[in-house]
Formats: C-alpha cells, sequence, structure tokens
C-alpha cells in the first residue's frame, strides 16, 4: 500500500475576480505547471506542460473561483503519477476566498518518475478540474507550450472551464486547449491526430497555425465522428490520444478517457 503524503499549500494568493456573477458553482481553470517561478511574487515563470525529471520542485497555479465568500472552503489537490497510480503529495488550501492558487509538490527522490501526471482538485468529495503533464527529457518543442488541457467546456477565449481527463460517453464535444510560449515560432503549423488506443485506431486530423503566447482549441465531436461511434450513438469507451505535431514534427500525447 502506497503512502499518501500530505503537505499543506505553502502559498495561496488571492486576486479578487470579477464578472462572475453568474457562475453557481465551484470552477478551476487556467491550470499550469512550471519548475520556476518568480522569488517575489511566486507567480510561475515559462510554464509548460512538460517538466524535466531533475526538477527540484514543480510548482502550479490556476484560477479558482469561489461561489462560498461567507464561510471556508476546503480544497485539496493531489498530484498522482498515472501508470503507477502513486500518489506524490496532497496540497490542501482553506479559504473563502476566491483567485489565483498556487500549490507545489517536490521531487519524490533523486529524481521524477518519467512519465504521466495529473492533478486532481477535489472539493466536497467532487473533482471539479483534473490537469495533466508529462515529464522526461526535454526538448526545444517542450518549451514551445506552455499548457495543454482537454474540458467539456471552454470559453470564448480558447480557456478550458471544465478540465478532466475522463469524460462520459454521451458526450457530445470534448475540446483540447493549447496555449504557447513565447518561444514559440510565428507561423507555426500545429496539427493535431485523434486516435483510438484500444484498437491503435486513426480518427481524424485537424491542422491549424499559431505563434507565440498564443491559444487556440480543438474540438473531437460526435458529429465528424459518426463512423466511430456505437449504435446508440456514444463513444465507444476506453482510451483515446490526441498526438501533437509542431511543423510536421512530433511534439506530444495528451490521453484522455471515455467512459
Amino acid at each position: 500500500m502506497i503512502a499518501k503524503k500530505v503537505i499543506p499549500v505553502f502559498i495561496f494568493c488571492l486576486f479578487l475576480l470579477t464578472g462572475c456573477g453568474e457562475e453557481k458553482d465551484y470552477q478551476i481553470s487556467d491550470i499550469k505547471v512550471s519548475d520556476k517561478r518568480d522569488n517575489d511574487t511566486k507567480l510561475l515563470l515559462e510554464p509548460s506542460n512538460h517538466i524535466n525529471d531533475l526538477a527540484s520542485t514543480i510548482y502550479g497555479q490556476a484560477t479558482f473561483f469561489n461561489p462560498n465568500t461567507e464561510s471556508n472552503t476546503l480544497m485539496q489537490i493531489i498530484w498522482k503519477h498515472t501508470e503507477s497510480e502513486e500518489i506524490i503529495t496532497t496540497n490542501t488550501i482553506k479559504t473563502s476566498q476566491g483567485g489565483t492558487i498556487l500549490f507545489s509538490a517536490p521531487r519524490p527522490g533523486f529524481n521524477w518518475k518519467r512519465g504521466e501526471y495529473t492533478i486532481e482538485f477535489i472539493i466536497l468529495d467532487t473533482t471539479y478540474a483534473i490537469y495533466s503533464f508529462t515529464v522526461g527529457e526535454t526538448n526545444p518543442e517542450n518549451e514551445y507550450i506552455s499548457s495543454i488541457q482537454t474540458s467539456s467546456t471552454v470559453d470564448y477565449s480558447h480557456n478550458p472551464t471544465s478540465p478532466s481527463t475522463t469524460f462520459p460517453k454521451t458526450i457530445s464535444e470534448i475540446y483540447l486547449t493549447i496555449e504557447t510560449s513565447a518561444k514559440m515560432p510565428k507561423s507555426t503549423e500545429i496539427k493535431v491526430e485523434w486516435r483510438y488506443t484500444q484498437k491503435d485506431k486513426f480518427l481524424s486530423s485537424a491542422i491549424s497555425t499559431i505563434g507565440p503566447e498564443e491559444k487556440t482549441h480543438f474540438t473531437f465531436d460526435k458529429k465528424s465522428h459518426q463512423p466511430h461511434l456505437e449504435t446508440d450513438g456514444n463513444w465507444p469507451p476506453g482510451g483515446y490520444i490526441a498526438k501533437i505535431y509542431l511543423d510536421n514534427k512530433f511534439a506530444f500525447d495528451v490521453r484522455f478517457t471515455i467512459n
């Protein structure tokens, strides 16, 4: 049995949110990770969806909308290695406000296990967001992308508003949002190839053009994938993958599950 190590979150920065009067539930969005942060503000520097396995600490940052401002809300943030299901650490936040939340995970031992990790955000036994990232050797393409997330909804600015890595088979659309760093070359062709991993089946691909510090999203929808759906009109359950290419050079895998 793997022992769960709980480390209280050290920093919680509050920046009051505006324009959220219509929100009725907790919301965690704009999730990012990095191995660098500003010493004064503690905000992330050079966020990336891929972290070097020698990083001493991985820092996280997200925007939290809190509709419950009359009493404290307890949030658990669980860091987990996907393949082994090992819980690396748990951050705890207790607050009656919303804004930017900062959290972190120290390196477990001499180096991080390579592979995919998830960060799960839980309030009142309900998961409100799941963010995935990878750890391993780095290459130039890794520095071009600051954030990649799958989500059931996005806003008009391409921001994922319900990030997750698991979706119900009845869902009509799944969005893949991509945010680039300042290092991304101008007019880079970005291609996303959707595959069903249970049968290693190619489903479709889409291409767009993107530049530095921009956001975009790709849509994985039932309407465009009718031949892949089951007879009841739902997605076949199992693992799916979005393979991302920059100027025809492979950069990232993004995995998600439909059940």
